[in-house]
């Protein structure tokens, strides 16, 4: 459980990070391509059957969310200090409802519907992610 929280809070102060350097008209360069090699990065996770270490996984998660919040900021560059105030907070704690939500039905669910469901789903999960991930790169790449 503390794992999960980790990599939560990982996830959100880095895109809380990630749009305050957009504000800051700090530039990511090739913002885009990151976007699809980390979506392809997080599939590959999925899709194996040994799962990398935290420091990994949390590092993966960091670089996500940062690239995220730089994108997706575009929308709020010309608002004033109040609204940007407001959408950082919104989009925080809309990840903070998912992430735990998601938690909390993981926890619902029995040990036994997860070990014979849960490996097929989530490795046609991991598929479908990286299929995005390498659609978006050839997008971005030409």
């Amino acid at each position: 459980m503390a794992d999960v929280l980790t990599a939560l809070a990982t996830a959100i102060l880095a895109n809380i990070f990630g749009t305050v350097i957009h504000l800051l008209q700090i530039n990511l360069p090739v913002t885009e391509i990151a976007i699809a090699i980390v979506s392809i990065a997080c599939g590959m996770v999925l899709v194996m059957p040994k799962q990398p270490n935290l420091f990994t996984l949390l590092m993966l998660t960091a670089i996500a969310g940062l690239f995220q919040g730089y994108f997706n900021s575009d929308s709020i560059l010309e608002a004033g200090t109040m609204p940007s105030v407001i959408y950082i907070f919104g989009a925080a704690l809309t990840q903070y409802a998912v992430v735990m939500s998601t938690r909390e039905i993981g926890t619902k669910v029995s040990q036994a519907e997860l070990s014979g469901i849960l490996p097929r789903k989530m490795s046609l999960v991991g598929f479908a992610i990286c299929a995005l991930g390498i659609v978006s790169l050839k997008h971005w790449i030409n």
